[in-house]
Order: C-alpha cells, then structure tokens, then sequence
C-alpha cells in the first residue's frame, strides 16, 4: 500500500509491540500520520522520534498472557532445570538482510561498529557515532541501512554465547525455538533442541522450567515476554537487566539479574538457584505476585485504552 489507511481516511491507528526502528522501516514510514507507535524498549522509543516525526512514538513493555498463571503452578514439581525460548539466525541469513538492502556502507566499519555494540552498554546510534565521529543528522542518513545488520548479529551471537557458556559449564538446556540446526552447538548433547514452536506453546513449557534464561544485548533497555509469562508460570527468570526492569522488579526478590558482559555471573546465579530451592521458591512467589498483578495484557489493554483517549480523542 502507498498510502496508509490511517492517512487516507483520517482514522486513529496504533502499533504495539515493536521491537528495533531499524528493523521496521518499510512498516514505520516516516510520513505516517494518526498512528502511535508502541515500543519494548523506552530507548528505541525516544530514537524513533528521530525518524518517526510525524507520529507519536511510546514505551509500553510485553506482558504475560491472561489466565495462563495460577499459584498451584508454584507447587508444581519441575523435570527441566534451565528452559530458553529463542530462535536462531546465521551470519549467512543476516548478512543477507545487509546485502538485500544494497548498502554500499564500507563492510569494515560496520564490523567494528558490531564489535563496539556487542560489548557496550551505548545505543547503536551512540556506537555508529563513537566509531564514525558523526553528527546525528549524519547517523539518520545511515541508521537504516547498517543498523539491523549490527544488531541482528549481536543479537544471536549473544545467545550463541549464552548456551556455549552453560555448556561449558555441564548444565543441560532445553531450547525452544527454531533455526538452531544452523549454529555450531546443535549437535551438542547438552542443546536439547524442540525445535520451532509458536510462543503460546514454547511458553507453556515454562511451567516445566527452574529457570528460564531471557538473553538480551547489554543496550537493550525495555522487557521481553519471555519474562512476564515466565513469573506467572511460576518459573525462575534469570536476565540481563535494564533501566526498566530495575524499576518494576526488585533484584533477587522477584527477578535475578547477571551481567551480559561477564557471563561467569549467569553460571555463577544458575549454580546458586539450582542448588538452593528454598531460595528460588522465595522469589518467584513474589515475582509471580507481581506480575499477576501488573504485568498481564489485561493490564496492557487498559493502559491502551487510556492512551487512546489521552492522546487520540482529545
């Protein structure tokens, strides 16, 4: 469509759940008018106004789904110690997304931008900057071209880090995802590999799950779902943390933390929580509380509603 309905016809339209601007860009055309954009990053939230100028562009972070949560999943006995629910994509399938963009960005630039955003707390436009030395205005001109090539990277090079990790250290991991029959690891007897399954399914696996492992990439600032159904499946959520997620939930009473820059700390809480149930039980009867409380799409809705008549009806 070359024109969108929303700027045809004058009707209000909303965007939920949307995840890196620069993976978007046929989606989020900058010319859109009538349309607020939600993101899971308060991050990419405040960069896309810097594409996004002529809609208006809002946090809201996942949540869990409605009525899957029930406290005697609490008291349930659990035959997986460390459950993950992610796909995987290889350097070969992403650096397609960098080829079918037609990017003439030199490829050596990009590869040091990678190495800086993979180990860096900063934004992608800060690396892009750190790196090139460039105005802002610059960055826009080139954000779109580079930006889901390095961040795709980083993303699924960060999980290959993350299984390769517990591996090493003897733990046992039961994946759900697809993709994995591509990476290194997939014949490694401590993957276990289900393979692709849609999210409802892969997340009613968590109330088989200890723990579950939510890997993100040091900037990422907002939350996943992988989080929320986690707690209210009553399951042990393990994850890098963000400026959001210290603000909602308290550190080792409802959520546990370790740091994607030091992976011997993921090992290290693993150990800790595997070894000590009484520990682990504390927290996720608080984390599920919480979340039950705050963080289902019942919750999400109603603050849709509100956004709707705040910022669209007025």
């Amino acid at each position: 469509m070359n024109n969108f309905i929303s700027n045809i016809n004058n009707i209000p339209f909303i965007n939920i759940c949307i995840d890196r601007p620069y993976h978007l860009k046929a989606l989020l055309n900058p010319d859109y008018n009538n349309v607020i954009n939600l993101w899971i990053s308060p991050r990419d939230a405040r960069n896309a106004n810097q594409y996004l100028i002529k809609s208006k562009q809002m946090f809201m972070p996942h949540a869990a789904a409605v009525n899957v949560g029930h406290i005697d999943l609490l008291k349930k006995k659990r035959n997986k110690d460390i459950v993950l629910s992610c796909n995987y994509q290889d350097y070969n399938d992403i650096s397609s997304v960098f080829i079918n963009n037609k990017c003439n960005f030199n490829i050596t630039k990009v590869e040091a931008i990678y190495n800086f955003y993979k180990n860096s707390y900063k934004s992608l436009e800060e690396c892009i900057n750190e790196i090139l030395k460039i105005n802002t205005e610059e960055i826009k001109e080139i954000i779109y071209d580079v930006g889901a090539y390095i961040d795709l990277n980083a993303r699924y090079d960060h999980k290959i880090d993350v299984i390769y990790k517990l591996i090493v250290a003897g733990y046992y991991l039961h994946c759900f995802g697809g993709g994995w029959h591509k990476s290194d690891i997939f014949f490694n007897e401590h993957l276990i590999n289900y393979g692709f399954k849609p999210a409802v399914d892969a997340h009613k696996e968590f109330e088989n799950a200890k723990i579950v492992i939510n890997s993100m990439i040091p900037s990422f600032d907002g939350s996943h779902e992988r989080i929320f159904e986690a707690m209210v499946r009553g399951a042990l959520c393990i994850t890098t943390p963000s400026d959001y997620l210290r603000q909602t939930f308290i550190e080792d009473k409802e959520i546990v933390y370790y740091d994607p820059l030091n992976l011997d700390t993921l090992v290290e809480k693993v150990r800790y929580y595997l070894d000590n149930e009484d520990a682990r039980s504390r927290i996720t009867k608080n984390a599920y509380k919480n979340a039950i409380k705050n963080h289902t799409w019942y919750q999400r809705i109603n603050e849709l509603i509100k956004i709707y008549e705040n910022y669209i009806l007025r």
